[in-house]
C-alpha cells in the first residue's frame, strides 16, 4: 500500500470517528465497493454498497425514486442484528440531494439506524449517501421504508445488506439467552 493512500485512509477513519454526523465525499475516498446490491421498496430503489477501510466495513445506502413513481419516501430504517457494534453513523454532505433531518442509531444496544427526511424523496429525486461503520462483515437483516403514495401512506419491508455478528458472537448470545431462560424456569419451579 502506498504511503499517501495509507495516510488518506487514516484521515478518513479519524474523520469518521471524530465527526459522526457528516462527512464530504465518502464514496470518493472509499474506493471500489466489495459488495453492491440494489433493493426495491415499492418503486423506490435502495442501492447498498459495502467498502473496506482498514479492518472496518463502511455500509452505505442511496435511495433513488424514479420519475414515474407514485410514492414519496419520508423515512428509512435498517435493523441492526444483536451483537453488532456500530462505530460511526453519518451522511455525505458533498451531494446536493435530499438530506435526512435525522440519521441516527436507536436503542442501547442498537436495534436500528433510522433516517427521517424533512422533505420527502419525491419522484425523480435521490437521497444523499447514508452510511455507518462497523467491524462486522456484511450479511442480511431487514430494512423498512415509509412515506406517501397516491392512495395514502405506504410501508415496505425488505431484506438488506447490513452487518451481522461473527459466528462465535452468535453462539455466545445464544448460550446467554439459553442460560437466562433456564435460570428463569428454575427460579419459577416450586417443590412440594
Amino acid at each position: 500500500m502506498k504511503p499517501i493512500l495509507t495516510q488518506r485512509m487514516m484521515t478518513v477513519i479519524f474523520a469518521l470517528l471524530v465527526s459522526p454526523t457528516v462527512i464530504a465525499g465518502i464514496t470518493d475516498i472509499a474506493g471500489a465497493p466489495v459488495q453492491e446490491t440494489d433493493y426495491l421498496f415499492g418503486s423506490i430503489q435502495v442501492t447498498s454498497r459495502v467498502y473496506t477501510i482498514g479492518n472496518l466495513y463502511l455500509y452505505t445506502y442511496d435511495l433513488t425514486n424514479p420519475l414515474d413513481s407514485l410514492q414519496s419516501a419520508s423515512w428509512f430504517s435498517v435493523a441492526i442484528a444483536p451483537g453488532v457494534d456500530i462505530v460511526s453513523v453519518g451522511y455525505d454532505t458533498s451531494q446536493t440531494k435530499v438530506v435526512p433531518a435525522v440519521w441516527h442509531d436507536i436503542g442501547n444496544p442498537i436495534v436500528s439506524i433510522d433516517a427521517q427526511f424533512l422533505s420527502t424523496i419525491n419522484p425523480g429525486q435521490s437521497s444523499t449517501t447514508l452510511y455507518y461503520l462497523s467491524a462486522q462483515r456484511p450479511g442480511k437483516t431487514s430494512a423498512s421504508m415509509g412515506g406517501i403514495a397516491e392512495t395514502g401512506s405506504f410501508v415496505c419491508v425488505n431484506p438488506i445488506t447490513s452487518p451481522v455478528p461473527e459466528p462465535a458472537t452468535v453462539l455466545l448470545l445464544s448460550a446467554g439467552a439459553f442460560l437466562s431462560v433456564r435460570r428463569r424456569n428454575r427460579s419459577g419451579t416450586q417443590y412440594q
